[in-house]
């Protein structure tokens, strides 16, 4: 009788433990998911290194007639309906997210981790530090 006990409590143990480390895998996939500053520097090593990496411009209309990356997709940070734009974009392309000076940029890559983006950059110091 004292052995059955123990192999009943030995399995459920088994199966509490089993069911911990599946739940831990599931957290390290979605850690996966990659929002980071970077320099000049850095960024220019991952245009080198991803072909699919997309400009994300989030300034204002005047400030991007003033000088722009080419090619750059553009949305105003500063436009009523800014989140309803990101969120049409698609959500598994990197994207490198610039400003003036990276203040925006960085709150955009929050916005974008919580909308479910993969990958996103913030370029530090913006466009000002870009054209330098």
């Amino acid at each position: 009788m004292i052995y059955k006990l123990m192999r009943i409590n030995l399995l459920v143990l088994s199966i509490i433990l089993l069911s911990a480390c599946n739940s831990n895998q599931k957290t390290a996939v979605q850690t996966d998911h990659i929002f980071k500053d970077v320099t000049k520097a850095e960024a220019n090593g991952l245009i080198a290194k991803k072909k699919n990496l997309v400009f994300l411009d989030v300034r204002t209309d005047e400030e991007i007639a003033k000088g722009h990356i080419n090619g750059a997709v553009k949305i105003d940070f500063y436009q009523g309906n800014f989140k309803e734009e990101l969120n049409k974009l698609d959500k598994n392309t990197p994207y490198l997210v610039y400003c003036r000076s990276g203040g925006r940029s960085g709150k955009t890559l929050k916005i974008m981790q919580n909308q479910g983006f993969v990958e996103a950059y913030n370029l530090l110091g913006g466009y000002s530090e870009w054209k330098e």
